[in-house]
């Protein structure tokens, strides 16, 4: 047996971690819509299809081996301290080409074989949350160039903003998002010029926009004639790869994100 639960990159087994089962990676997400009560009414009635999505808890239980106590005691203080601390990454080896980002661990509950004070094995259950709750393509997508021509950004099962970067030349550029049906979502629209030689990032995920010299220029959003928008399955149909569309009116550009799946 070999990879089984990898965390930054580093595989749990190389220190002895032997998984045994695994929960919550393959689960749908808990997700729930807003409602209001209506007098009269039976039921609450839901007042936005817009979802509030839970966090994804994972489980993993296992046996911590070693060849001598002091090695176990060893393997296990370096396990603490590498699920220790702020946002993890975490591949669980079933399919290494996703991963989960942003994991917080809340517990390593070790229970000793008997006899409890001597054992070189310790069982392992290990509690953590991604708080956000997609598993992520480990590879980029990049689009090729785009300008003014619909171009289609193929999708996993969940919403992701990309980060489009326009180039120029371009005045008053503006992306346009369309479904896959060509019906335009949303646009974008920056009151600014851009040169030959320079380029603006706009990060659907983190809402910004940002120029060559990496400062914020949000104040360049023509914020009455914007919304900003994510890329969604629900705008295409992931079964038959009919995926929704970015354009941009000025100027061109490409779309680097990773697709996520519930």
């Amino acid at each position: 047996m070999s990879k089984a639960l990898i965390v930054d990159g580093k595989d749990l087994f190389d220190l002895g971690f032997v998984a045994e089962t695994f929960r919550g990676h393959r689960s749908m997400v808990r997700r729930a819509l807003p409602t209001v009560d209506v007098p009269g009414r039976v039921g609450p009635t839901v007042a936005s299809n817009i979802p509030r999505y839970q966090t994804r808890r994972l489980t993993i239980t296992g046996t911590l081996d070693a060849a001598t106590f002091a090695e176990m005691q060893t393997r296990l203080d370096e396990i603490k301290y590498r699920l220790e601390g702020a946002g993890r990454t975490v591949t669980i080896a079933d399919d290494e080409t996703r991963q989960y980002r942003d994991v917080r661990f809340e517990e390593i509950s070790a229970t000793p074989y008997k006899p409890d004070l001597f054992q070189k094995q310790t069982a392992l259950t290990i509690q953590g949350v991604a708080y956000d709750p997609r598993g992520y393509s480990t590879g980029l997508t990049v689009s090729g160039s785009f300008a003014s021509t619909d171009l289609a950004m193929p999708l996993g099962t969940a919403e992701v903003g990309p980060i489009v970067r326009i180039s120029g030349t371009a005045v008053n550029p503006a992306i346009i998002y369309k479904n896959s049906a060509g019906v335009e979502q949303a646009r974008i629209t920056f009151a600014v010029t851009i040169s030959s030689t320079d380029y603006y990032d706009v990060d659907l995920d983190l809402f910004t926009f940002i120029d060559k010299a990496g400062l914020n220029v949000s104040d360049k959003l023509n914020s009455t004639a914007s919304t900003f928008f994510v890329l969604d399955p629900s705008d295409g149909n992931f079964v038959t790869s009919a995926w929704p569309t970015i354009q941009v009116t000025a100027g061109s550009a490409i779309s680097t994100y990773r697709k996520a799946y519930w």
